[in-house]
């Protein structure tokens, strides 16, 4: 039963250390402030990379495993990541995969979804913008990325900031435009951009 409702959230750069000996206290450092409470680690599948035999992240994983053995019930850790890439993490080591026994699949956003997001952000910061146009861009461009890379809200947060950004910059170069417009000029242009999640 947990004694408080606190929860600790960190990814992987916030448990690499400076050096070696500093990664177990980074983890640990993780747990104890957990303690009573909940751990979750987000994008926890990036701490394991079989393609490099020195990754760092694998020395935190091997001091997170003892945590999970003597302090397991003493916290709740949750772990999230891509659907492909969390089974590959979980095989890491056998005492990851006994202590995360229960597991939940999320969909993907439909892209209409995901969309709607884009609007909602642009509407939440004042711009002043073609809804279907937005609309019919982002679904597109959503549409193209393949399903186990897709990152639902963020990719929206991501998108949305991005045309922000460049709709600023269009403005900046064409001062006689309002700054709070976005011009289907930086719509046309965000078909070639690269939007990670």
């Amino acid at each position: 039963m947990l004694e408080n409702t606190t929860v600790v959230e960190t990814k992987r750069n916030e448990l690499e250390g400076k050096w070696v000996g500093d990664l177990s206290g980074k983890i640990n450092e993780k747990v104890d402030s957990a303690l009573g409470g909940v751990l979750f680690i987000d994008e926890a599948h990036q701490l394991y990379n079989k393609e490099d035999p020195y990754d760092k992240g694998k020395q935190v994983i091997q001091a997170f495993v003892p945590r999970l053995e003597n302090d397991g019930e003493k916290f709740i850790a949750i772990i999230a990541g891509y659907t492909k890439e969390m089974e590959e993490f979980l095989k890491f080591d056998p005492g990851l995969a006994s202590r995360f026994q229960h597991k939940i699949i999320f969909e993907s956003y439909k892209p209409q979804v995901v969309a709607q997001i884009v609007v909602n952000i642009l509407k939440k910061n004042k711009i002043e913008f073609n809804e279907k146009y937005v609309k019919a861009v982002a679904i597109n461009l959503y549409d193209q990325i393949p399903d186990d890379k897709k990152s639902n809200a963020r990719w929206a947060r991501n998108y949305a900031q991005k045309l922000i950004e460049k709709q600023l910059s269009y403005c900046a170069k064409h001062p006689q435009f309002p700054r709070n417009r976005l011009f289907n000029e930086v719509l046309r242009d965000s078909v070639n951009w690269q939007i990670g999640g």
